[in-house]
């Protein structure tokens, strides 16, 4: 390509694949964005399609012990390609918004909040459907990683700086006094 020569596309922002949302393709380089094709750009989308089923296999997976890895896999799998599947929805058809984020009027980051709220529904109800279809795994190997089979340990006589309490009241002061100054 002449170095004169320029890239035009239908929007002045990297453009994304439809597949993974991850993998840029060059379309517009207009020079107006200093961070436009740096790795950067790469993290929010990413971050959109695979946190929210993530934390809801993380989170059933720490405090149920009935979950298996086939479940958790599955559950995971199935919300990221929901998420997915939802975004190039809306991008085919506009309309589909209003199914997504329940709202025709819906902005971006109520689409993507309410996208993620469907994928980790859908990531929870597929990791307990699989898990309840598979064999779990024996107690013995669960001990100290699922919540009903760790031992909590007694803070009988503890000092006061050792207390968790004390160091959250000290948070939550430093907070309510930060967000006084900086109101």
């Amino acid at each position: 390509m002449e170095a004169g020569s320029k890239l035009r596309g239908p929007s002045r922002k990297a453009k994304y694949s439809l597949a993974t949302d991850s993998v840029p393709v060059a379309r517009a380089k207009d020079g107006k964005n200093p961070y436009q094709g740096r790795i950067v750009n790469l993290k929010p989308p990413a971050y959109k399609r695979s946190v929210a089923p993530l934390f809801g296999t993380v989170i059933l997976g720490m405090l149920w012990k009935r979950t298996t890895p086939a479940g958790g896999w599955t559950g995971l799998l199935a919300g990221t390609l929901s998420s997915v599947g939802m975004y190039v929805w809306v991008k085919l058809d506009p309309g589909a918004v209003r199914y997504v984020a329940l709202s025709m009027e819906a902005q971006d980051q109520a689409q993507n909040m309410f996208r993620a709220l469907w994928c980790c529904l859908i990531c929870v109800i597929v990791t307990v459907v699989v898990s309840y279809m598979t064999k779990p795994k024996p107690e013995s190997e669960l001990k100290d990683l699922v919540y009903g089979l760790t031992p909590i340990p007694k803070d009988d006589h503890v000092s006061m700086f050792h207390s968790p309490v004390f160091w959250g009241v000290i948070v939550a002061v430093a907070f309510v006094i930060l967000q006084i100054i900086f109101w």
